[in-house]
């Protein structure tokens, strides 16, 4: 078995559940390095979101967990497989240290058209929940396409926010911003376009693709319109949280169908479309496919 550092905590907790690791330390603290997260992999949800360099400054700490891995890759997960195979197309080699090994990435040699942001204080999790807020809001077009930072949001980007969506003033912006795409997620969820385990708030890339994909095989249909501006639009929004609600309201009209009051109430929405399409003699699909969309209206 052998060490390894990890500065991602997410990668770490996705690869501790497997049955060949063992989480060694939870935690810990180690001088000389830096670490930057790399958006283009962020937002296409990789395994490998974060990147180490080495300094050699005592001033510059990282925090990290570490995990005890098989040294032969035949006893490795697909997991463990796949996050070893990123690592070494990200450039990363393994370095030494009183911990255990960890991958460290030369920023020279570094591909230039990948953007990495230096994570303040070395510590991903203080730092990856303004992360997602301002990626969400360059996305739906409420500031620049300049890059994205760990900072709280100017003013004027909260008010385009606001007026674009509708938000009240009482909710703060490092709450609205993700919750919107949550819900929005959730909805392409309940239409069968969205992984759940991807319901996080993070405007990534295939939260982009669903919206497109709902427009096309959905949306089009029902409004007869597709939106030309970016995936998360006004447009977007109102379309699919409208079907949403519009389809909440036509199941509680059927007897027998149990709609909660409140839609993203997920498992019982859930639930009240099952014995709906069970009532109907449709499909078990337990999501709003096109049959259970025709069948409410």
């Amino acid at each position: 078995m052998v060490r390894y550092l990890f500065t991602d905590f997410r990668a770490l907790n996705i690869l501790r559940n497997e049955s060949t690791c063992t989480v060694v330390n939870e935690e810990a603290e180690i001088s000389g390095y830096e670490i930057y997260l790399v958006e283009q992999w962020a937002c296409d949800r990789r395994i490998v979101t974060v990147i180490t360099s080495y300094t050699g400054d005592s001033e510059h700490k990282i925090r990290v967990g570490v995990l005890s891995i098989p040294q032969d890759p035949k006893h490795w997960s697909d997991k463990t497989r796949a996050y070893f195979n990123e690592m070494r197309n990200c450039h990363a080699k393994p370095k030494q240290t009183e911990l255990g090994s960890l991958f460290v990435t030369s920023l020279p040699t570094f591909p230039s058209h990948l953007t990495i942001i230096l994570v303040p204080k070395g510590d991903i999790r203080a730092n990856a929940g303004l992360f997602d807020v301002n990626l969400n809001l360059k996305r739906m077009g409420c500031c620049g396409r300049s890059t994205v930072s760990f900072k709280v949001p100017p003013d004027a980007v909260s008010v385009k926010f606001r007026h674009m969506f509708l938000t009240s003033d009482q909710v703060p912006i490092t709450f609205a911003a993700r919750e919107l795409v949550m819900i929005i997620q959730l909805s392409l969820y309940y239409f069968g376009y969205f992984q759940a385990n991807y319901i996080d708030g993070l405007l990534c890339d295939h939260t982009q693709r669903a919206i497109k994909e709902w427009w096309e095989n959905v949306g089009k249909q029902r409004y007869f319109l597709k939106p030309t501006e970016d995936p998360m639009c006004r447009q977007s929004v109102a379309g699919i949280i409208g079907l949403v609600m519009g389809a909440s309201r036509r199941l509680a009209l059927v007897s027998n169908s149990r709609a909660p009051k409140d839609p993203y109430d997920a498992e019982h929405f859930m639930y009240s479309l099952e014995i709906f399409q069970k009532n109907e003699h449709l499909p078990n699909t337990i999501c709003l496919d096109s049959k259970t969309i025709e069948r409410l209206h």
